[in-house]
């Protein structure tokens, strides 16, 4: 006799479901849109929240992690917007889900439509894949009201970058939104992406940002998440990489109490170049997970991941990264590290670096290094006079600073900087 078991729902995927009731009918999009939002959500319906049995959640088992779902924003609350990390960037700001200023000066060739319009008129789709390791994407469908579509031009070269601030404020809710920047052929651009929510506050929030890059064409992506210790961020990066296009991105983390990035990468034509880089700097119980998909679909492309993690007290750290070579994808050069310093003997980092290679004539390498602070280079440096907390933040600037090595020479690299001496003045001193 086969006995079905019925899985006994959290409180918080119960307040999902019925928030989702609730707002469906307010939410934006023709009817294909809110066909595929109701498809969107019977996956959270069937499966729930992600959890440890899902291969791909293992670490991050959110129905443990997330007791309380908020009740979704319904408009943009009140908070300060800070001024561009850089001085000349073009912003757009995201409050809680809903933007509130779009930059009215972008340059030439460079449009941005509301992704609320762009629902209504079928130009934007929130069609997606129905499997659980997708939760992210899934629930950010079934619920996003707005974002953005930021397109450039063919052949246009976007000198000063453009800001693409999320922001928290301080009110309790979930918050969703989702931008979909496509660069075309030829085309040129630098892309800055900032999470920021308030200590103290216990925000929720997702955001999915797909980057289509077209033939030919350049991106550069800083994206930097360092929301309040009481947040809990769910974001992914997805990236479709067109014939002979390079494609720069680097991953900052150093907020939120629970937060999960994925970037997911797939090659689609060939002689495309993509280099993936992350700093992560987490402290005191944070829990902070970068997942990481690489798909070679087609021959003759290269790519580099490279991640570097500091964790401190009881903080936890995950990295996992699978780069998959297709049949088809001769000559096909995939190499990813990933290196990590526990400073603490509470701390914790789950390293999880996969190859899966079907084609047979390509250079494709993994591996992972965890441990402490080298004793012969403090000893080294201790020698010569340095002071122990001088010399401790030494050692880990240099060791984080590797991983904006991708930007050589360029904006982003002293912006990195910028962020891993702030983290280290606070937590290298003992």
């Amino acid at each position: 006799m086969n006995v079905e078991l019925k899985r006994i729902r959290t409180a918080a995927e119960t307040a999902v479901l019925e928030s989702f009731l609730e707002v469906e009918e307010t939410l934006p999009g023709n009817a294909q849109t809110h066909a595929d939002r109701r498809m969107r959500m019977a996956l959270f319906e069937r499966e729930g929240l992600p959890h440890r049995r899902i291969e791909q959640w293992k670490y991050t088992d959110l129905r443990t992690l997330v007791r309380e779902i908020a009740p979704l924003a319904s408009a943009a609350g009140k908070t300060d917007v800070p001024a561009p990390t850089l001085d000349d960037a073009h912003q757009i700001v995201v409050i809680d889900g809903f933007v509130t200023q779009g930059d009215t000066g972008l340059p030439q060739g460079v449009t941005l439509t509301p992704l609320m319009d762009a629902l209504a008129d079928g130009t934007a789709s929130l069609s997606g894949a129905e499997t659980p390791d997708r939760a992210i994407d899934a629930l950010n469908a079934a619920f996003v009201r707005d974002g953005y579509v930021l397109s450039i031009a063919e052949g246009i070269s976007v000198e000063t970058p453009i800001e693409l601030l999320f922001l928290r404020s301080t009110d309790q809710t979930f918050s969703h939104a989702r931008a979909n920047i496509m660069v075309g052929e030829a085309a040129s651009a630098t892309i800055i992406e900032r999470h920021i929510s308030t200590d103290g506050q216990p925000t929720q929030s997702s955001t999915v940002s797909s980057y289509a890059v077209g033939e030919g064409a350049n991106l550069a992506v800083l994206r930097v998440q360092s929301e309040g210790n009481e947040a809990i961020h769910l974001g992914e990066i997805a990236l479709d990489l067109a014939a002979k296009s390079e494609t720069r991105l680097l991953h900052i983390v150093a907020g939120a109490k629970t937060a999960r990035t994925e970037t997911r990468a797939v090659f689609s034509g060939e002689g495309a170049r993509l280099d993936v880089a992350g700093v992560t700097m987490v402290a005191d119980r944070q829990h902070s997970d970068s997942t990481l998909y690489v798909d070679h679909l087609v021959p003759h492309c290269d790519s580099t991941e490279t991640f570097k993690a500091v964790i401190d007290d009881a903080a936890k750290a995950i990295f996992q990264g699978k780069i998959v070579v297709a049949q088809d994808a001769q000559k096909v050069d995939a190499q990813m590290a990933v290196n990590s310093l526990l400073l603490s003997e509470t701390a914790d980092m789950v390293a999880k670096p996969e190859l899966e290679i079907f084609a047979d004539d390509v250079s494709c390498a993994h591996g992972a290094t965890c441990g402490d602070i080298d004793e012969d280079l403090m000893f080294y440096l201790l020698a010569r006079g340095i002071p122990v907390n001088e010399a401790r933040k030494l050692l880990l600037q240099a060791f984080l600073s590797e991983g904006a090595e991708i930007f050589e020479d360029h904006p982003f690299e002293q912006l990195a900087f910028d962020a891993i001496e702030t983290w280290l003045t606070t937590h290298a001193e003992r």
